[in-house]
């Protein structure tokens, strides 16, 4: 009875992810880290064309029907819109990131699913979402190098930056493109404190640089900063990130993890009249242009919890995708969401911002933007520790624990019983023997 009363108990712990620290901490060696790797470039890239667009997927790595009919409508709107790469917005690979560069969810996931002849011939510009780093995540950055593949995948570090120049003459403008890593950035216990300061500093520097410089800011991540979502705010990312967002002046936060497509904008609180996100704020007159904080992690997974959002614009969920594009002739990003088959959902428009250029002006202001070096990760813990995140930390995980708690369970359960059976039948025995014993034609045949 204690053992069927206690079995809830230990499926609620279970479920409520309780135990995965333990197993993220338990994989971590104390050698971990290795920030000494090789300098890495900043990409760069001119005389794009007078628009530049790119495609957004979040979340992205699940086998589906859902997947696959995405993936065919981004290979119909890189065509249309003339994309010019694609970004994976994390947890690329369900439900606990691949292995090695010959995992083969590369090819069940990746390559044989985003070979449309209009997507082929794109960069893919990556980051990385939880369930990435449930698996081995060097392994996707080290994809990058090989020489060999399908698609053309292009991570060059776990977070890093790129400036896109487009358009011609006066109307030559410059996107820059920022790349973070959230799971690093809000600390699971994965991470040394030291690489968390690196990846900060890095981003602020970058931003900061940019600030006056680039005529677009657009930052990448994988957790929302504001979301209606499950996750909900991430308040890692709105205490440290959201205020760089705001000074800098960026245009866009894009993500995934919840999964879900949406909308959300925010000014800097000293430009909001009701702060906070219980009661409906808005910017003052003659606030600065909000950030967009853009959502769409709806790549193969969709969910409908919904809590009620103050900044929220719209919301959307179904499957799909979005699409930045960004017009110099015009100065304005658009922002669109699609549906799993390609039909327009929403569209957001949003003009320049008004920027202090630099003293000198020009593409100067790139070579001072921070370096970065390749940071490569060693795992010198044994199998099982990554076999028990992938258990206490990924639905998937819980629900093969369910099952195997069960059957062990099921088999404890019958033994008990069947040992008590045996035990039943042995006393029975015993009884009629001992009563045998004692009748009294018993006693008369031993007398005789």
């Amino acid at each position: 009875m204690r053992m069927c009363s206690t079995f809830p108990s230990i499926l609620a712990v279970l479920f409520s992810g309780a135990p995965c620290p333990f197993f993220v901490n338990a994989i971590r060696p104390e050698t971990f880290w290795h920030n000494d790797g090789e300098k890495i470039e900043r990409g760069e890239a001119e005389g794009e064309g007078d628009d530049l667009t790119f495609l957004f997927m979040g979340d992205w790595g699940h086998s589906s029907d859902g997947q696959a009919d995405i993936a065919d409508a981004m290979g119909e709107k890189a065509r249309e819109l003339a994309a010019k790469f694609v970004i994976p917005g994390g947890d690329n690979f369900y439900e606990s990131g691949v292995m090695s560069v010959s995992d083969r969810l590369w090819g069940s996931l990746f390559e044989t699913v985003y070979n449309h002849s209009h997507l082929e011939d794109k960069d893919f510009f990556p980051v990385l979402g939880n369930h990435d780093w449930y698996g081995n995540a060097t392994a996707q950055l080290a994809y990058t190098d090989l020489l060999e593949k399908p698609l053309k995948w292009k991570m060059p570090n776990l977070w890093y930056s790129q400036v896109h120049f487009f358009g011609s003459g006066a109307r030559e403008s410059s996107l820059l493109l920022l790349y973070t890593d959230s799971f690093v950035w809000c600390d699971h216990g994965y991470t040394p404190e030291s690489h968390r300061e690196i990846q900060r500093e890095f981003v602020n520097t970058t931003l900061m640089t940019a600030k006056e410089n680039a005529d677009w800011i657009v930052v990448v991540g994988h957790y929302p900063v504001l979301s209606s979502g499950s996750h909900g705010d991430q308040a890692c990312l709105v205490t440290d990130l959201e205020p760089a967002l705001h000074a800098a002046g960026v245009d866009a936060y894009v993500n995934g993890h919840d999964h879900h497509q949406e909308l959300l904008t925010r000014v800097s609180l000293e430009h909001q009249t009701a702060p906070g996100n219980i009661t409906k704020s808005t910017p003052r007159p003659g606030s600065p242009p909000p950030v967009n904080f853009v959502i769409a992690g709806t790549g193969s997974k969709t969910d409908r919890n919904e809590r009620k959002h103050a900044h929220r614009q719209w919301r959307n969920n179904d499957h799909g995708f979005a699409a930045f594009t960004f017009s110099p002739s015009t100065d304005t990003m658009r922002i669109r969401w699609y549906g799993q088959k390609g039909q327009i959902l929403h569209e957001h428009a949003q003009k320049k911002r008004e920027r202090r250029k630099s003293a000198g002006g020009g593409k100067q202001w790139v070579d001072a933007l921070p370096e970065f070096h390749r940071v490569t990760i060693t795992f010198q813990k044994p199998a099982i520790f990554r076999f028990g995140v992938f258990l206490a930390c990924t639905s998937f995980g819980r629900v093969a624990l369910l099952i195997l708690i069960s059957f062990y369970f099921g088999i404890f359960i019958l033994a008990r019983g069947a040992a008590k059976l045996l035990q039943k039948k042995s006393t029975e025995r015993m009884s009629a023997l001992t009563e045998s014993v004692r009748s009294p034609k018993a006693k008369v045949l031993k007398a005789g």
